[in-house]
């Protein structure tokens, strides 16, 4: 039984008291060592100790007690939506990533995605939310060929995202350790920035 379902037994408990009394004092109504059975009566302000016998309990206005509940009640039910809201702030981020169309039964974990422009505007868009940090393999032909302007717009994304306390890692391939536009890429970044290369990369 989970801790709700048990504090919901207690409440019920609470709402059935086993004896009958009127809101006066009465000779039923239980000693506070009596009580001690049922401890959610006096928690949730159902007994009161007689105010002319303390060592007697009575019951609350019916009125009262019902109110108490009620409140209590619409402060759980308060809570849980609280807590909905949260979990949907905190998957925002992760639905945004399967675009307008995705749902829960077609949404895969990994996109395989084709075509240089595509891949691209995918990085910028992730990497505009981004805010802890950027693992990359890079590959070895974008930076074997191509003019050295091509890879300004990703300096330029790279820098913002570092400026915003991001941190990037990279690895490359061994043989791409002194082209050009790889020194020249890490001259220019500044924040926390690492690359590395191995002398095979995971995908090769």
């Amino acid at each position: 039984m989970t801790a709700t379902a048990h504090e919901d037994h207690a409440n019920e408990d609470c709402a059935r008291p086993d004896w009958s009394c009127t809101p006066a004092p009465c000779a039923t109504a239980p000693s506070p060592a009596a009580a001690d059975a049922t401890p959610c009566l006096l928690d949730s302000g159902l007994l009161r100790p007689v105010v002319d016998t303390p060592d007697r309990l009575e019951p609350v206005a019916p009125a009262v007690a019902l109110h108490r509940l009620l409140r209590a009640s619409d402060e759980r039910v308060a809570g849980e939506r609280r807590r909905g809201e949260r979990l949907a702030e905190t998957f925002a981020p992760l639905l945004r990533i399967g675009g307008p169309h995705a749902s829960a039964d077609d949404s895969p974990a990994l996109r395989l995605l084709s075509g240089k422009d595509r891949i691209s505007r995918a990085i910028a868009e992730v990497m505009a939310e981004a805010t802890d940090e950027v693992l990359t393999i890079q590959p070895h032909g974008a930076h074997i060929g191509p003019p050295p302007q091509v890879h300004e717009p990703v300096i330029e994304r790279d820098q913002a995202f570092l400026a915003r306390g991001g941190r990037i890692r990279a690895l490359y391939q061994h043989t791409l350790r002194y082209a050009p536009t790889v020194l020249a890429r890490y001259e220019r970044l500044t924040g926390d920035v690492q690359a590395r290369s191995l002398t095979r990369s995971p995908n090769a």
